[in-house]
């Protein structure tokens, strides 16, 4: 690395909570590793590992954490906010809604640890691909710390970037927000709703009873998921599970085009399997996932891109196999219009 050039210094910090007793007041900082980045392959990466400690917390834990007052530390946001709707990483908002947004940053609890990286690079680098690159070896740090010391080290907070600067740092957090109109719902409705659901469990032979159980509780905790490989992963089991027994040519893709086709075409619209598989790219969903879990390569540029198709393609197909009526999808339908 050239140092007569500027660098562009970052820190990333990944805060846990410990099991184990750690020594307090410690920073053990590991020797240095260099990368070339994804963004630009001539740009290298330079970091080491930060095992930053405050102050321990008196056990037996049966009451309440105080924070830390003994050293100082960075303050971080906790992931989440005290007001709003969560449903895993999305904050959800009616369009009537006014939310008020606010960030609370909090320095550590007792008991509380940080995985630091300290990052250094010649080249100015997008966020992005900071958080995607420190989330990777911030949480091996941590499972690698829970395997070989049998502690049980729990983030209570996502990983955050602050980029170094003469007069201090600099970080920025954000939230995913989705506008959704809240329903309102009375106790016909529900009765009704619940009547259906016994009547299609009543319906249903066995086996399918079961694929369906799994693939809408799949889908249910995708919903709840932060992790957005997780949350991928999820989604595409919650699609075969649910077109496990379609006949289609092409194996999972075609089954899963064909539910979708058979889906959209009971609306008196017409779309072929191959139409649906083509213009949604159900084989590059099947792929990513496929890379995923047999070759241990996640792309999460890909899968952000990515997951809100699958999202609704899981909801219709369980609609689908559910007998519900496809009533237009804007998500799907700006594909295949």
């Amino acid at each position: 690395m050239d140092t007569s050039a500027h660098l562009y210094k970052y820190i990333a910090i990944l805060r846990c909570r410990t099991w184990g007793m750690w020594p307090e007041g410690e920073r053990i900082i590991s020797t240095g590793l260099r990368y070339l980045t994804s963004q630009n392959k001539d740009v290298s990466l330079g970091f080491s590992i930060h095992l930053v400690s405050y102050e321990s917390r008196p056990r037996p834990e049966n009451e309440l954490p105080n924070p830390c007052s003994k050293y100082d530390s960075p303050i971080v946001w906790q992931g989440k906010m005290e007001t709003g709707y969560w449903v895993g990483d999305l904050l959800l908002k009616a369009p009537e809604d006014k939310l008020k947004i606010e960030f609370d940053h909090k320095g550590p609890f007792q008991g509380e640890i940080d995985i630091q990286m300290h990052m250094g690079t010649t080249s100015e680098l997008e966020n992005e691909l900071l958080i995607t690159f420190s989330n990777t070896i911030c949480h091996s740090v941590v499972s690698f710390l829970n395997i070989t010391l049998g502690e049980y080290l729990v983030p209570v907070t996502p990983v955050q970037i602050r980029a170094l600067q003469p007069g201090g740092s600099t970080f920025e957090n954000s939230v995913q927000m989705k506008c959704v109109s809240r329903p309102v719902l009375e106790k016909k409705q529900l009765e009704e709703c619940l009547s259906n659901y016994i009547a299609y469990r009543q319906s249903t032979d066995k086996e399918e009873e079961r694929t369906m159980d799994t693939a809408m509780r799949r889908y249910l905790s995708a919903q709840n998921e932060r992790d957005v490989v997780d949350k991928y992963c999820d989604l595409w089991e919650s699609c075969e599970f649910v077109t496990y027994n379609v006949k289609a040519k092409g194996q999972k893709v075609g089954r899963i085009a064909q539910a979708l086709a058979n889906h959209i075409s009971k609306t008196g619209r017409k779309i072929s399997k191959a139409n649906v598989e083509k213009l949604l790219d159900i084989k590059g969903l099947y792929n990513v996932r496929g890379q995923i879990v047999h070759n241990a390569v996640d792309k999460p540029e890909y899968i952000k891109d990515k997951i809100a198709l699958l999202n609704e393609l899981a909801l219709e197909l369980i609609r689908y196999k559910l007998g519900l009526p496809y009533q237009g999808n804007q998500t799907i339908d700006k594909f295949i219009i």
